[in-house]
């Protein structure tokens, strides 16, 4: 599979440049969600190796489900967006080699919330296979990501009170984000609300401790109408060292 910088990139560029071509040609009444997730699936499709991988969309993932056998019997089981999966024998975890969490912003289904809740899914995720690349697109009208992406939530700030950011925003290429999920100590009480640390409790069998993130830069500056964002999640389990850009 491709370097995990090189494939961002490549579904970075792609994906702006799509929107660009098909808002030229008076298409933009169709951009949303699902419009991205075609777009993402072609991508995909066109830079992995078909006889190694397989392509799923909405994959329900086991680090996602309920540890109480009842309640995984009941109802839809928990999935992220898409997965790319090994077709070579391997246990059930070493399989997932990619995941991706996808939102159009915009759209009410793209509420600081569930941005957190994508990012607190795929960090479930890597934390217990730590060889498989999580990776958080975000696209749309560019006055909708920097708004989105500069909301209070994805700000906390340590005993010291200085202050972290969730998401590295505008993207640096090398800024690298630890940002812890509790609601202890006076300063993170005051941040991560009840309010919002219960609604996470309930959709998620457990919380991690933190969610580690990077963004890479894309390589188109100032876009006229629309924006791509993509961001990695990284295991909290691992050091990272050196940043994070294109080349790795």
């Amino acid at each position: 599979m491709l370097q995990p910088a090189l494939l961002a990139r490549r579904l970075s560029d792609g994906l702006y440049g799509k929107l660009e071509y098909d808002f030229a040609c008076q298409r933009g009444h169709g951009f949303g969600e699902a419009y991205v997730h075609g777009a993402l699936i072609d991508l995909l499709a066109s830079n992995l190796d078909s006889s190694a991988y397989s392509i799923e969309s909405g994959y329900a993932v086991a680090e996602l489900q309920p540890d109480k056998p009842d309640d995984a019997k009941s109802g839809r089981k928990r999935e992220v967006d898409f997965a790319v999966i090994s077709r070579a024998d391997s246990t059930d975890n070493s399989k997932v080699q990619l995941c991706l969490e996808v939102k159009w912003a915009g759209s009410s289904h793209a509420t600081p919330i569930n941005v957190l809740r994508d990012l607190v899914r795929l960090q479930l995720v890597v934390d217990a296979n730590p060889r498989a690349v999580a990776l958080f697109v975000l696209a749309g009208p560019k006055r909708d990501v920097p708004k989105l992406l500069g909301h209070p939530l994805f700000t906390a700030c340590d005993a010291r009170r200085r202050s972290h950011r969730i998401l590295s925003y505008p993207p640096t290429g090398t800024t690298q984000n630890n940002y812890r999920l509790s609601v202890t100590g006076p300063c993170m009480s005051r941040h991560l609300a009840h309010s919002t640390y219960t609604p996470l409790l309930e959709t998620f069998p457990r919380l991690p401790a933190s969610v580690r993130t990077s963004t890479y830069r894309p390589s188109h500056a100032a876009p006229p109408n629309w924006e791509v964002q993509v961001l990695r999640v990284f295991p909290v389990t691992s050091k990272l060292d050196g940043g994070v850009n294109w080349s790795t």
